[in-house]
């Protein structure tokens, strides 16, 4: 399977930031997961991504608008602040994709925790 997790560590936006990114990551790449900087990658790598994906997690981003390629039925985790209001769901719902938008409270930093056991409940 085309496994791929959004690490967006790089973005200037301080909204939907993993504090624990790096466990995250960790975990993900012990699972066969790519981490992919889309801020790094052109149009057509980001498509070709989302494209050939199986199963894509990363907190809300801009990135996501990509999901309009996917297949059908992937698995999509997208992980949110849950005071966050912008929503994809309709380009999830209009490709058919199996997907779970995950509301995470933020710490006193602003940034979104992951609990790496439920996170795997999710894969």
């Amino acid at each position: 399977k085309n496994k791929i997790f959004i690490d967006r560590s790089d973005s200037s936006s301080p909204y939907n930031q993993i504090h624990n990114n790096s466990e995250v990551k960790e975990f993900l790449l012990k699972k066969g997961f790519e981490i992919l900087k889309f801020s790094i990658l052109n149009f057509e790598d980001q498509v070709s991504a989302f494209k050939n994906a199986d199963v894509i997690v990363g907190a809300h981003g801009s990135a996501f608008a990509n999901a309009a390629f996917c297949k059908p039925k992937i698995r999509l985790v997208e992980l949110r602040q849950s005071d966050h209001k912008v929503s994809l769901d309709n380009i999830y719902e209009a490709n058919d994709l199996n997907y779970k938008i995950w509301l995470l409270e933020t710490n006193k930093e602003g940034k979104i925790f992951v609990d790496i056991k439920k996170l795997e409940t999710y894969l």
